[in-house]
């Protein structure tokens, strides 16, 4: 068990000391199912934070970024190699790997869409400015597929770093996803063989 495991039980432990988490807890522990219902219902929530940007971008770059780090000491990113763990270790069926990619792919997107929204000015093929949750949502998607249409780009330079960061971690996240998929390919296929 790696540092970030150990956090993350100890922190379990201390939540299941309250009822509600108890309850919550229990109720995982009795099906699979509930487990992936839970990953589910927890996602959409964390994402639908993204939402409170209307108000302020650093809420969700607090909840997202800021009270991880805080609680558990890593970045953002040690959710990934916790991933690859669990893949490894064959602990996590198909089903909640998905999900979990497909959130933390969606969190990311948001989390950069803040950023923009934060620290980039971004403009339109016309050089106007664009402001609003779906435009910086939208570049941000273009952006972390490495789609680039150039509808919109960044209009400064910090836009441009930023835009720069968020493409090296989605062709880095695409290539992972990739990678992890086909190494379970290849294990059923072997498991097949034997």
């Amino acid at each position: 068990m790696n540092k970030f495991q150990s956090r993350v039980t100890s922190l379990v432990l201390w939540l299941a000391k309250f009822k509600l988490f108890e309850k919550l807890f229990l109720w995982m522990a009795a099906d699979k199912k509930n487990e992936h219902k839970f990953l589910l219902y927890f996602n959409v929530f964390n994402t639908s934070l993204y939402f409170t940007a209307l108000i302020s971008p650093w809420i969700f770059i607090i909840w997202g970024v800021i009270i991880p780090a805080l609680i558990f000491r890593s970045s953002p990113l040690a959710a990934a190699s916790n991933l690859i763990e669990l893949v490894r270790a064959k602990t996590i069926n198909f089903t909640g790997f998905l999900i979990t990619v497909f959130f933390n792919m969606l969190f990311y997107i948001c989390l950069f869409a803040c950023f923009f929204m934060l620290f980039g000015s971004l403009e339109n093929s016309n050089g106007k400015e664009v402001g609003g949750l779906w435009d910086h949502f939208y570049f941000s998607a273009v952006t972390f597929t490495t789609l680039g249409y150039g509808n919109i780009v960044p209009s400064n330079t910090v836009g441009e770093v930023i835009a720069t960061i968020e493409v090296i971690i989605g062709f880095a996240a695409f290539a992972l996803l990739i990678g992890i998929a086909s190494a379970l390919a290849l294990d059923k296929e072997q498991c097949k063989s034997e």
